[in-house]
Formats: structure tokens, sequence, C-alpha cells
């Protein structure tokens, strides 16, 4: 059916045509009522919202990692082909992505639970909408000046307790002199040392002259000394 118009082209859409291509054809006509040939143009129909999947981070997923980047990854498709791309985390700003490649690195603020929304504009102006939940999980310690110092008292009682085993095994098998924990962890005191022995005397046996024996009238020397005289 030719519909009359006056110039500016304005084809009403029939009820139940659907969305796609389509062909409008047109002819003019002048006072004398002359006609000109039928020429056409091709037109997009477009009445349908963006279809929008968002795959990572998946709806109601845990994300464990060490670091707060996260990547989007969106799939969308529409028949009059994608126009614009956008996202908030959290409810937060809109920020926009290009369209081609479907991704984009998020970078969220802490760990814990998340939203991230997408909307997807088609070249008709149609909006589709996504929306995924999430957690972040925090995979590993993050070191830093605390952790370096916990790192180092670490080590500084491991090196103390194998230096403790080391001394008290040393000690067992008879080892020369006092270990350098003696120094650590003791107060050196002079007067506490071990006296030296006292000089050689001969003394005479019992038995007569001439069987003289050595003495010593102290000392800690765990030698056996049954029969032998000390000196006052």
């Amino acid at each position: 059916q030719w519909l009359e118009n006056d110039g500016v082209l304005k084809v009403p859409i029939p009820e139940g045509t659907a969305d796609g291509g389509h062909l409008i054809y047109v002819r003019a006509r002048n006072a004398a009522g002359l006609v000109s040939k039928v020429a056409n143009v091709t037109v997009t129909l477009d009445r349908t919202a963006p279809l929008v999947t968002v795959l990572h981070p998946v709806d109601g997923s845990s994300i464990p990692q060490k670091g707060f980047d996260v990547l989007l990854e969106l799939m969308s498709s529409d028949t009059s082909g994608i126009a614009q791309v956008r996202f908030r985390v959290d409810g937060g700003n809109w920020t926009l992505v290009p369209y081609s490649g479907q991704s984009s690195i998020v970078t969220l603020d802490d760990f814990g639970d998340h939203s991230i929304e997408v909307e997807v504009t088609d070249g008709a102006g149609n909006t589709g909408s996504a929306i995924t939940t999430f957690g972040l999980e925090e995979s590993g310690a993050r070191v830093g000046s605390g952790g370096s110092l916990t790192m180092l008292l670490l080590l500084i009682v491991i090196a103390v307790i194998v230096a403790v085993a080391y001394e008290s095994r040393r000690r067992r098998r008879g080892g020369f002199g006092s270990g350098f924990l003696d120094d650590l962890v003791h107060t050196h005191n002079p007067e506490a040392a071990r006296e030296p022995l006292p000089e050689r005397t001969d003394v005479q046996n019992e038995e007569g002259p001439g069987n003289d024996v050595p003495s010593y009238g102290g000392g800690t020397d765990e030698a056996d000394h049954s029969g032998w005289l000390e000196t006052p």
C-alpha cells in the first residue's frame, strides 16, 4: 500500500513486523501527475534490547587471588550492532569500555563481596543490562613491613633454638671450655671460676719413707684418688 508523504519520510510499522532488515519502496509524483520510477531503501528494524551475559566473574562465585584486579568478560549480541558498553562496580560511577573483545580489567577497592553491573546499548538506542555478584578472597598473605618483621623474628627464634640444641649436645659430649651461650645467657662472675690447683707437695706414706705420693689439695679432677693423702 502506497502512503502519501509531504517530503519528510515517516513510515508507520505494521503490527507484528519482525526485527531485522526491511525494504521501503519510494516513488515521486510531480504537479503534472508524472510518476517517477520506484526506488527502494533498506532499513533495519530493531526494537529488542541487546542480549548481555557476564562470563566472568561468574555470578555467585568466589575468586581467590592476591590482588584487586579482576577480569571482566561479557558476551553480547544484537540485530543492529553494539554501540556502547559500560560497567559500574558496587553501584558506583559508570565506566566506558571498548566493545572489541568484550573484556576489560576491573580494579576493586578491597577483598569481600562485590557486584559488577554491565550495560550495553545497540545502534537503535535499545539498552540491555546484566549484573553479577561475587566474592573476592585473599589467596595469600601480602608481605609488607609487618610481614618482614615477623619473618625476621621467626629466623631469630630458630637460630636460638638451634644454638641451644648444639650447646647442649656439645656439653654432653664433654666439649672444651665454656660455650658461647655462657656469655649470651649467663652473667660472667670471675669469683665463680674454677680455682687453680695448688702446687704439688710430697707427703710421707704411712708405710715408711721413700714411698712419697703426690697429693693435690683441691680441684675438680674426676680421676680416682683413692689411697691418696690430701694436705689441708
